[in-house]
C-alpha cells in the first residue's frame, strides 16, 4: 500500500466515527486559503456537543531544542476517564512514564508537527491493565501564524477491543 493510500485508508476509518467526523469538518471549515487555523479560530461552544468530552490540545513549545516539548493543556471528561487520571499541564514526558509509550505518543504528534496536515492513528491504549481498550487518535494541527503547528487539537475516540 503507498504512502497516499494509506492517507486515504485512515481518514476513511476516521469518518466512521461521528465525534471525529463532528472535528474534523468543524477544523476544516476553519482554515482559510490553505492556512491552517489558530487556537484563537477555535470555539468550544462550536464543537459538535457529541465530540467535546473526547478534545484534547497539546502545545508544541519549539525552546531550540531538537525536537519540540510537547504539553497537555487540555484534556477532555472521556479522555480522563479512560486513561484513569488528568494530565493537563503535564509534558509528554512528565505524564507517559513507560518509554515506548512515551516514544508513540511522540511519533504520533511529530508527524502531525512535520506533516503540517490530518493526521490518524488507531492504537491499543498505552495505559497499563487498560491495553483492551482502543484508541483511535485524530489530531489536527493549528499554527498562530497559519503555517508553523504550535497546538494540536485532537479528538480521541475509545472503544473496547474485539478479541
Amino acid at each position: 500500500m503507498s504512502v497516499q493510500e494509506a492517507k486515504k485508508f485512515d481518514t476513511e476509518l476516521a469518518l466512521q466515527r461521528a465525534e471525529h467526523l463532528g472535528v474534523l469538518t468543524y477544523w476544516q471549515n476553519k482554515r482559510q486559503d490553505g492556512r491552517l487555523p489558530a487556537r484563537r479560530d477555535i470555539d468550544p461552544s462550536e464543537i459538535p456537543r457529541e465530540a467535546l468530552s473526547s478534545i484534547s490540545l497539546v502545545t508544541v513549545e519549539h525552546g531550540g531544542a531538537a525536537e519540540p516539548l510537547f504539553r497537555y493543556r487540555l484534556i477532555g471528561t472521556s479522555i480522563v476517564r479512560y486513561c484513569g487520571r488528568d494530565v493537563t499541564g503535564l509534558t509528554f514526558e512528565d505524564a507517559h512514564e513507560d518509554e515506548e509509550h512515551l516514544a508513540a505518543h511522540r511519533h504520533f504528534y511529530q508527524q502531525a508537527v512535520e506533516s503540517k496536515d490530518i493526521q490518524f492513528s488507531r492504537s491499543s491504549l498505552m495505559v497499563p491493565g487498560r491495553e483492551y481498550i482502543e484508541c483511535a487518535r485524530l489530531l489536527l494541527p493549528l499554527a498562530n501564524d497559519g503555517c508553523n503547528v504550535d497546538m494540536i487539537l485532537g479528538s480521541l475516540v475509545f472503544e473496547l477491543r474485539n478479541y
